[in-house]
């Protein structure tokens, strides 16, 4: 499976595969510059979607405190700290 990625990135040209010096049957991955502006704009988009996912917002802290409503009565009878 990972071959077939690594083949995948190789083939849109965003890593390149060079011989590892120590080892004759290993090879380096190294990005190309296209590689590194795909991962920049991707962890953008990750942090983007976090952001819009996990915002706090009212549906947000309602959730939460449905989570430590189940939390504290899975703990009841437990000396289990429940962090706010």
């Amino acid at each position: 499976m990972a071959s077939k990625i690594i083949a995948a990135l190789e083939q849109k040209a965003l890593i390149t595969r060079v011989p590892d010096p120590g080892d004759a049957r290993a090879r380096r991955l190294h990005l190309t510059t296209a590689g590194r502006q795909a991962l920049r704009a991707s962890i953008a988009a990750a942090r983007q979607a976090d952001a819009e996912i996990f915002a706090n917002t009212a549906d947000t802290q309602r959730l939460i405190a449905d989570l430590r409503t189940i939390a504290e009565h899975r703990t009841a009878g437990r000396h289990v700290r429940v962090n706010s």
